[in-house]
């Protein structure tokens, strides 16, 4: 899906009631990655 796309998905989505749903910054999503993980197959 396009970053553009994605936008307007989220500003129309609604689920379970909530309707104010948004995508993370580049900040926000760097701060969820674990480098130190070990990957699993």
């Amino acid at each position: 899906m396009s970053f553009k796309r994605a936008l307007s998905y989220c500003h129309t989505l609604e689920k379970q009631n909530i309707n104010k749903w948004r995508l993370p910054s580049n900040n926000e999503l760097k701060l969820i990655i674990d480098n130190n993980r070990i990957p699993t197959i």
